[in-house]
């Protein structure tokens, strides 16, 4: 008898933990699927969807960062202004035309009760953040930073090169420095 509650505890115990992680997985597809409709709808200039992906919250913001400078949009007054009169005005592409942004890779998640964070890398390694927050049992972004590092890494190499610039002469036996 010993032995059948045993059984019977660890089988219980085996059941909810797969409950669980199917839970999890199933939120954690919920969130990807709120970003990836974020992306989509924007570059295809589709603000009612583009929008609705989105809480209207005077807590959310937009931060943008790259060697040519940043952006940060703070508030959804500000970020709706900003967003739909770009959308008004931009060419809508098609999925092929924007398919290295549709490229998302190395999701990591905190999901804890209604709230979400998750960092994942877009195209050619384009570091970015989401916080979303569950409303009326729908994800919602709230936060989105995007850290455009390979434009980064270009520009340091390319400043490198540039440093160098006027101190090597070229000549038929190769290149010496000055």
């Amino acid at each position: 008898m010993k032995y059948c509650k045993q059984v019977i505890a660890v089988t219980l115990l085996s059941f909810a933990g797969s409950l669980l992680f199917a839970q999890k997985n199933a939120e954690e597809e919920a969130v990807k699927k709120v970003i990836e409709q974020e992306t989509s709808s924007y570059f295809e200039a589709n603000y009612p969807k583009w929008a609705n992906t989105w809480a209207h919250d005077s807590v959310c913001y937009v931060i943008r960062s790259g060697p040519g400078g940043y952006d940060a949009d703070m508030g959804w007054s500000k970020i709706n202004e900003e967003y739909k009169s770009y959308m008004q005005i931009a060419q809508p592409m098609n999925q092929s035309q924007y398919a290295s942004y549709a490229k998302k890779y190395d999701y990591n998640f905190y999901i804890t009760g209604n709230a979400a964070i998750v960092t994942f890398k877009e195209a050619k390694g384009v570091l970015e953040t989401r916080t979303l927050v569950k409303d009326n049992s729908a994800w919602k972004i709230t936060g989105m930073t995007i850290v455009d590092v390979p434009f980064y890494k270009a520009k340091d190499a390319f400043n490198n090169i540039k440093a160098f610039e006027g101190k090597w002469k070229l000549d038929l036996t190769g290149i010496k420095a000055d």
